[in-house]
């Protein structure tokens, strides 16, 4: 804020706005402001490491790249930056690439000048991220489980129309805000409008991760909106009007983002099991990763099944996420019918020796009678938790 912002007053604003404001779903009842947390800084804060932390290095890099001073230490923040985003999230590096390389091109246009410092940092940066990129390009060609498991890693853009919706009153202050920044014409406010256009025309692009492309574009909106209110809005209103314009608009934009830490508190009231775990249901994750090797098979309906590998000890399932699982939704279907008993002994066996399983995990006592489960036996119980294990000969 303090390297993009004009003034002190636009400071406090941009950080107001980018770690508070969301959009207008809590209204309509529907947004991506809502149900895709890589938009809007807030969700993505609440919901995961590496999305608060991809948009933080996206911003680092970026300024190295382009408005930053000239020294030592941000030639490496671009360079450690560049490696940490490629491996966290390599489409992110389209986004940063072509924000600095849309800077670029108009400081030249305006001054006519090479700025070989500038251009060095571009060369940093596309040697600490192309050869990552070009090993992941060769793993999925190479990997025919990788391969399949991007060719279902398909996440596309909501409509436009959501889009609107997600980002609330922060659009039209943008708006006002760019159209400041294009009669300004100073660098930060051209970093911003390349930044914004650069992302804003990779997530129209026909991409498989469409969505994913919107990770980071709530800083740049906010730097703007903060210009647009004061620059174009406030102006036009007396001092104390202006303090109530930024508490009625941040009373619109909060909404969301309550409704989602909401949600989080809601699940966690009411036990929801994909969030909270029984004491029986940890106590068997510590069974697992006392007596069971990472490399063990183990079968858990599609509730644990994304519980064990990241409590368990590291032991792989059938079926876990439903988007890192390769052929999510032949394995759910297959782990479904071996607990509801639809499969015949045959069938059983054979599903069981084709994933190699050697642990089974019964919640509920939810496997019916004729399910048999040759070969392996009870091995530990817990209420509502019994562990079967493949006898050894």
């Amino acid at each position: 804020a303090a390297m993009l912002a004009q003034s002190v007053r636009q400071r406090q604003l941009t950080l107001l706005l980018v770690g508070l404001a969301s959009g207008f779903g809590w209204l309509f009842g529907f947004g991506p402001d809502l149900t895709v947390p890589e938009a809007i800084t807030f969700p993505s804060l609440m919901v995961n490491a590496h999305f608060g932390l991809t948009a933080l290095l996206m911003l680092m890099v970026i300024l190295g790249l382009t408005i930053a001073p000239s020294r030592w230490l941000w030639w490496v923040a671009v360079a450690v930056g560049s490696v940490w985003l490629t491996m966290i999230q390599p489409y992110a590096i389209l986004i940063v690439g072509g924000a600095a390389a849309g800077w670029s091109a108009i400081r030249y246009y305006q001054t006519r000048q090479i700025s070989w410092s500038r251009h060095g940092t571009l060369v940093v940066f596309a040697l600490c991220s192309l050869p990552l990129l070009l090993y992941y390009a060769w793993a999925v060609r190479a990997s025919p489980i990788i391969g399949r498991w991007m060719a279902q890693n398909v996440t596309p853009s909501p409509p436009l129309g959501e889009w609107l919706v997600a980002f609330g009153v922060i659009l039209p202050l943008a708006a006002a805000g760019a159209w400041v920044a294009v009669r300004r014409r100073n660098p930060a406010d051209w970093l911003l409008l390349t930044w914004t256009a650069a992302q804003v025309g990779l997530m129209l692009l026909p991409l498989s991760l469409q969505r994913r492309l919107s990770t980071g574009l709530h800083l740049p909106l906010c730097f703007l909106a903060a210009i647009g209110l004061i620059e174009v809005v406030a102006l036009r209103l007396r001092k104390r009007a202006r303090r109530w314009l930024v508490i009625g608009l941040l009373s619109l934009a909060i909404p969301s983002n309550l409704l989602v830490m909401a949600a989080g508190v809601s699940a966690v009231l009411n036990r929801n099991p994909y969030v909270v775990l029984s004491e029986g249901q940890w106590q068997a994750m510590e069974w697992l990763r006392e007596n069971v090797s990472p490399d063990t098979v183990v079968l858990a309906d599609h509730e644990m099944g994304t519980v064990v590998p990241a409590w368990g000890g590291g032991v792989r399932v059938v079926y876990g996420h439903p988007f890192e699982t390769v052929d999510a939704g032949a394995r759910r279907r297959e782990v479904e019918a071996f607990y509801a008993g639809r499969m015949t002994p045959g069938e059983e066996r054979a599903f069981l020796e084709r994933y190699a399983i050697r642990v089974v995990i019964v919640q509920n006592g939810q496997l019916p009678d004729r399910v048999s489960l040759s070969g392996f036996r009870p091995v530990w119980t817990f209420e509502p938790v019994t562990i079967y294990r493949l006898e050894t000969k």
